[in-house]
């Protein structure tokens, strides 16, 4: 798991081995400042988020300002335990599930740092085996991936991440505007050369409430920008307790789980890394992002 700010600083990684009990040697050698976790599989589960954000992030937030807003994807580990959500409420954070299948244009994360770690990753175990004549092991993973985490985790991925997703300087032309919500050529029809009379058809077009979406979305941002420190305060305790989010008498269906209606023991299954992201309420016109999490 990895985590950085919108001010580029990275917290150290969290990496998940494939073991059932812990092992004897040190997978952590080569890389002390990193922390890790097992599961049966190597892959992230309710379990391993809690201690993640217990025991790694909440203690990086002790001194930022509260409410904090931690944006996360939709993966099941980050809604699996009730425990995660009380701690999130206990500790005055919002826990935000950003779109499903959406990570190629709202994460930060995947919108800068991972491109730039899997290239120097890949240099780095070319290096190992070119040294060692061996290829590289969960015993020595840690040792490798020091020298390519040291070079990505940097703070222009920070910046570059936010930036692209749209969070941070807050432009949300940057996601609605992407030519990655265009569709497939595939799929593309061009317009007909004819006119062909139909018989009118009931309710709207699928191009009219896609726009009316987005104008909704953009009316949403700039509402949220425009709101004092304490009405912000205020609809995050509602949001919180009674799971509404309304702004000047009018509610808005958000993307979004607050992991109050969770299942307990719920397991995650189907990928083994995970993007969040946190904001604070520094001042009184806008959003000041601090990090982002994956």
């Amino acid at each position: 798991m990895v985590c950085t700010s919108a001010n580029g600083r990275f917290l150290p990684p969290m990496m998940i081995f494939p073991y059932r009990k812990t092992p004897s040697f040190n997978p952590l050698e080569g890389f002390p400042q990193a922390s890790f976790e097992i599961t049966p599989n190597g892959w992230i589960t309710g379990e391993v988020f809690l201690s993640w954000l217990r025991d790694v992030f909440l203690k990086e937030v002790q001194s930022v300002k509260k409410p904090l807003v931690l944006f996360v994807d939709s993966h099941a580990s980050h809604t699996a335990l009730i425990e995660t959500s009380d701690l999130c409420r206990e500790h005055n954070i919002v826990l935000y599930c950003l779109k499903s299948h959406a990570s190629h244009i709202l994460q930060p994360i995947d919108l800068a740092f991972i491109g730039s770690v899997k290239v120097h990753w890949e240099k780095e175990v070319r290096k190992y085996m070119q040294e060692n004549g061996e290829a590289v092991t969960v015993r020595t993973f840690a040792k490798v991936l020091k020298p390519a985490w040291e070079a990505a985790a940097v703070p222009e991925n920070g910046f570059k991440g936010f930036a692209s997703s749209g969070i941070h300087p807050f432009n949300p032309k940057r996601v609605l505007g992407s030519e990655k919500l265009c569709p497939s050529l595939t799929f593309h029809k061009p317009a007909p050369t004819e006119t062909i009379d139909a018989p009118p058809t009931e309710g709207t077009s699928t191009e009219q409430q896609q726009t009316a979406e987005k104008d909704n979305i953009v009316s949403l941002f700039e509402k949220l920008r425009e709101l004092t420190d304490e009405s912000f305060r205020t609809m995050v305790a509602r949001y919180l307790t009674e799971g509404i989010l309304e702004l000047e008498g009018q509610k808005y269906k958000v993307q979004c789980q607050l992991l109050t209606a969770t299942v307990s023991g719920q397991r995650a299954e189907s990928t083994t890394m995970s993007t969040s992201a946190f904001i604070s309420t520094e001042n009184s016109t806008q959003l000041d992002p601090i990090a982002d999490v994956l």
